[in-house]
């Protein structure tokens, strides 16, 4: 499940963003988007079925590559590789299959949390933009 927002109301945030050198608004950008998505992570560990808990230990979020260095995209994923990797399963879960009723816990997730994560990605994004202003202005004295 992939979702884009649309944050409407943020005229005088994006223009103090805008203000920033490219690699501070980088940086505020990432920062806001990771908390915003680890929110969301930490919702789908604790809506996923505990049996054994390596359903939950897998859920990671993880950073998209992009084309462009103003596109930062992360996402809430099952990770597949490494020491965390004991969910392949996960999507039956979520899903369910013909013997196993689906037992949906991304999905929940995302609808419980995702006006929350919008709230906090403006509240990181605010934080930063006025971090990286005061960091400007102890650099230009």
């Amino acid at each position: 499940m992939e979702a884009k927002f649309e944050i409407k109301g943020l005229a005088a945030l994006n223009k103090e963003l805008k203000a920033l050198p490219d690699d501070f608004r980088n940086k505020a950008l990432q920062s806001a988007t990771r908390a915003a998505t680890k929110l969301l992570e930490l919702e789908a560990k604790e809506l996923a079925p505990k049996k054994t808990g390596n359903l939950a230990q897998s859920i990671v979020t993880k950073k998209v590559r992009s084309h462009s260095k103003w596109v930062g995209m992360y996402k809430v994923t099952i990770n597949r590789r490494g020491k965390r990797a004991r969910a392949h399963y996960a999507h039956m879960v979520e899903n369910g299959t013909v013997k196993q009723p689906a037992q949906p816990f991304m999905r929940p997730a995302f609808q419980s949390k995702k006006e929350e994560a919008v709230r906090t990605f403006r509240n990181i994004l605010e934080k930063k933009i006025a971090f990286y202003q005061r960091k400007i202005e102890r650099l230009r004295k």
